[in-house]
């Protein structure tokens, strides 16, 4: 029994340091490497060139921000003439429609959902109406950089690229960098997603901005949560385009000072992802070769992380009479108090802040776990309540 119980400890800590350890420093390396032995640069292409694009906004309740969203857009460094900006506004019961009505242009449109359907409803609908040869997928509250559209459009020269990633930039209440743990997180998912780009294995986008080419969009044959999954994914799979991921294209998000907020919002996204899976399966059959393996390592095994982090635990408790399991079950039980500790203690004090980086660890997997039992129990639902965020970006020039 006790040889079982070491397995499952092994196999379980393997899973999770192989997610979020092995796989993004394997991939990084490599990628460094590749890049080193590959002197070729992205051309520049000249305005003549770009692609028409239309950003597409699905919106709900969101009189705060869709005004300065559609202005931002606008005045993004990108021809007017082959840009346009699209709203669904997907059953809004506030200003949302009429704000944006009162801004339609050849350029600005809404489309007026009347009962919600769910954001990838209301996108996969809003897509039906756009001839452009890019949809440029965002949300009401993100705010792009001058250069972000052009640069991301760019990238949809190459002919093989089908889908294009860009980057988020979190930012706190004072649109300063996030320092924090939710800042850290993204600096390194931004660079775990630039090597599997350059490796051609990228495997996620973040909903506040990225692009599919009109042609290959596919719409999914169930309902779905999380639409930066599930649309470059089956774009990919049965386009067999490149997907790419583009530094330069950089979206602005302010992060929510409210953990409940936060929680709610991972809550959302991981029953979101339990429920992807059903459209997604076909990506991971062994056929699919290296890209199955990267879809395995940095998304599937993280979404299966609370359950080997609970066998980790577990599996170590019977163990304790090892002396080895005892220093192993001694740093699993400190690390979850530093975790409890930093929920409870105040952000701004400076010990805390170093310790709020397992308080968001445990608490995404903790997210995931409610997700779950949400997807299980079938409580989870299409719909969304979008995350109350400040609207206090600072228009650019």
């Amino acid at each position: 029994m006790i040889v079982w119980f070491e397995v499952v400890f092994w196999i379980s800590l393997f899973g999770l340091a192989h997610s979020y350890l092995f796989y993004p420093l394997l991939v990084v390396v490599i990628a460094s490497v590749a890049m080193r032995l590959n002197t070729k640069t992205q051309p520049s292409i000249p305005d003549s060139q770009l692609p028409s694009l239309t950003v597409l906004i699905a919106a709900y309740n969101a009189e705060l921000h869709i005004r300065n969203r559609i202005e931002n857009i606008l005045l993004c460094d990108y021809p007017s003439d082959l840009l346009r900006v699209k709203v669904a506004s997907d059953g809004s019961t506030d200003r949302t429609a009429a704000i944006v009505r009162s801004m339609e242009s050849h350029q600005v449109q809404c489309i007026e959902i009347p009962h919600r359907m769910g954001k990838a409803a209301a996108l996969v609908q809003a897509v039906k109406t756009i001839d452009s040869e890019i949809v440029l997928f965002s949300d009401a509250s993100t705010q792009f950089s001058p250069s972000a559209i052009k640069a991301l459009a760019s990238r949809f020269a190459d002919p093989k690229v089908g889908i294009v990633s860009g980057r988020v930039e979190m930012l706190d209440a004072s649109e300063n960098k996030e320092k924090g743990s939710e800042g850290i997180y993204w600096q390194w998912e931004s660079l775990v997603r630039q090597a599997e780009s350059k490796l051609g294995i990228l495997t996620g986008v973040s909903g506040a901005i990225y692009a599919i080419r009109r042609s290959q969009f596919v719409a999914p044959t169930g309902p779905t949560t999380n639409d930066d999954m599930v649309f470059p994914i089956l774009a990919k799979h049965h386009h067999d385009c490149a997907f790419v991921f583009e530094p330069e294209a950089v979206a602005n998000v302010i992060i929510p000072s409210n953990s409940q907020l936060e929680f709610r919002r991972r809550r959302r996204i991981g029953c979101g992802a339990f429920q992807s899976l059903g459209l997604l399966w076909p990506a991971l059959l062994p056929n699919r070769g290296v890209s199955a393996l990267a879809l395995l390592s940095h998304k599937i095994l993280r979404w299966m992380g609370p359950f080997l982090l609970i066998t980790t635990y577990l599996s170590n408790a019977f163990l304790v009479a090892i002396p080895l399991y005892q220093w192993t079950f001694s740093l699993q039980s400190i690390a979850y108090f530093l975790a409890l500790f930093g929920w409870f203690a105040h952000p701004k004090i400076k010990t805390v802040r170093s310790i709020r980086m397992a308080t968001s660890f445990v608490a995404m997997n903790v997210a995931l776990i409610a997700g779950f039992c949400d997807w299980i129990t079938e409580r989870g639902s299409v719909t969304w309540e979008p995350t109350p965020r400040p609207n206090r970006f600072t228009p650019h020039n």
